[in-house]
């Protein structure tokens, strides 16, 4: 927020919105790895599994530049929450936050997805025979895979950070607007400490 003065000298409020240019060249980067570690997977052996011709330098720094997928999503998470927690935080400072906004917002935006993407799964291993377990799907769509079931789909395993990050950041919103009315509370009654 930046403050201008006019002619007559009243304080005018002017809302600037920062955009982070080298977030974006970040989150470019990391969604790249992981296009790339997902098209070799499909597209080629693994390493380990080339005879011994074809292990060479190329094809050694080849493999080695595409292998940094599970580092290029959680780079893509990093940046996902700083985002989102900086934007929550500057609200919670303004004393603008809603928890119940907020939660409902990120209920809307991760479970209809999650929920299709896990009983597409469950329909995928029913052809190819793997079989489904009803706790462990649903397991998938709380988040508690890795932790109490095993990961459905194998793609899975970030979804509990998402899920359970967005859980702890609610819980702090709500203890600061918990806290805020305990201290109006003591400051109308005269005690404040």
């Amino acid at each position: 927020m930046v403050r201008e003065i006019s002619d007559n000298h009243k304080i005018r409020h002017v809302n600037m919105k920062v955009h982070y240019y080298y977030l974006d060249l970040f989150r470019l980067l990391a969604t790249l790895c992981v296009l790339f570690i997902h098209a070799r997977c499909e597209c080629f052996a693994i390493y380990g599994e080339l005879n011994a011709e074809s292990q060479n330098w190329f094809t050694f720094v080849f493999y080695s530049m595409t292998s940094f997928g599970k580092e290029g999503l959680i780079m893509l998470c990093l940046i996902s929450g700083f985002l989102v927690g900086g934007r929550y935080s500057e609200r919670m400072l303004q004393g603008a936050i809603d928890p119940k906004r907020f939660i409902k917002g990120r209920l809307v935006r991760i479970f209809p997805t999650l929920i299709v993407a896990t009983l597409l799964t469950a329909i995928v291993n029913i052809i190819i025979g793997k079989g489904n377990s009803g706790i462990n799907l649903l397991g998938n769509i709380c988040g508690l895979q890795g932790v109490l079931v095993p990961d459905e789909g194998g793609t899975f395993w970030p979804m509990p950070y998402e899920i359970w990050g967005c859980v702890c950041l609610w819980g702090i919103m709500c203890a600061d607007k918990c806290s805020k009315k305990i201290y109006i509370c003591r400051r109308n009654s005269g005690h404040i400490y």
